[in-house]
C-alpha cells in the first residue's frame, strides 16, 4: 500500500518542501501552527541582528530599523529572507549549536538583536548575555497551536502508511497530543528532541544535519523505502 506523505508545516514552508524534494509522492498539507506577525517597538537600536528563523527574518519589513546591519543567520533560507529585506546576511550554521560559537568568535559584543518567535527551542540572547555579550530578545511573530484537519486525522488513523516529518521538538509535541494513530507511521524528525517527542512509529528516521535539505533527502529516501 503506497505511502502519503503528511506535512504539518505552515502552507507556505510546506509548499516549498515540497518543491524541493525531487520526488512525486502522494500528500496532504494540514498546518500544526499558524504564524501571527507582531510589530513590537524595537526599544535599542542594534549593532547586529540574530536570526534564527525566516519569520523572525520577514519582521525586518515590519520594524523600525537601519537598513544594512549584520544579520548572524540560521539556515540559508533565513539568511535570503533577511537579504531580501535589507541586512548584510551571515549564514551563521544549522542551528543555534553553530550559530553561537561564530557569534562569539567574529561577533563583537553588540549590542544584539534577536528576533525570534513566541516559542523557541534555545534561547540565543540568554546564551549570549550568559557569555558577556549585550543582547536583546524581541518577539516578533506568535505560533498559534491548529488542529490537524479532519483529512489529516483520517490519514493517521487508516491502514496505509505515513510519512511524517516534524521540523522542531513543538511540533513533534503538538502531533503526538493528538494521537494516538493508527495508520503505520514513519517519523523523519530534524533531530533527537524532535524524535523524542514525536508519536509513536514504526520506524524513525533523524537528519543528520538540522537542515531542510537534510531533510528532502531523508524524506524521500523514505517514501521510496515505503512504496
Amino acid at each position: 500500500m503506497a505511502a502519503t506523505l503528511l506535512l504539518t508545516r505552515p502552507l507556505g514552508a510546506a509548499q516549498r518542501f515540497l518543491d524541493g524534494l525531487g520526488v512525486e509522492t502522494p500528500h496532504l498539507i494540514s498546518p500544526i501552527m499558524r504564524i501571527v506577525p507582531l510589530t513590537p517597538q524595537v526599544l535599542r537600536v542594534p549593532k547586529a541582528l540574530v536570526l534564527t528563523s525566516e519569520n523572525g527574518a520577514a519582521a525586518l519589513a515590519r520594524l523600525d530599523l537601519p537598513p544594512g546591519l549584520p544579520a548572524w543567520c540560521v539556515g540559508l533560507r533565513t539568511a535570503e529572507v533577511a537579504r531580501a529585506n535589507g541586512a548584510d546576511a551571515i549564514v551563521a550554521g544549522p542551528d543555534a549549536a553553530h550559530l553561537l560559537p561564530r557569534i562569539l568568535a567574529e561577533g563583537g559584543n553588540g549590542p544584539f538583536l534577536h528576533l525570534r518567535g513566541a516559542h523557541v527551542a534555545a534561547d540565543v540572547a540568554v546564551a549570549l548575555q550568559s557569555a558577556g555579550r549585550v543582547c536583546d530578545a524581541l518577539v516578533v511573530y506568535d505560533q498559534q497551536d491548529c488542529p490537524l484537519s479532519p483529512a489529516a486525522l483520517a490519514l493517521l488513523n487508516g491502514t496505509a502508511p505515513v510519512v511524517l516529518p516534524l521540523f522542531s521538538p513543538r511540533s513533534a509535541a503538538l502531533v503526538a497530543k493528538a494521537g494516538p494513530f493508527a495508520a503505520p507511521l514513519i517519523i523523519v524528525a530534524i533531530s533527537p528532541a524532535a524524535a523524542a517527542l514525536a508519536p509513536s512509529a514504526a520506524k524513525v528516521y533523524v537528519a543528520p544535519t538540522p537542515e531542510l535539505s537534510a531533510m528532502q533527502r531523508l524524506v524521500a529516501q523514505a517514501v521510496g523505502e515505503a512504496g
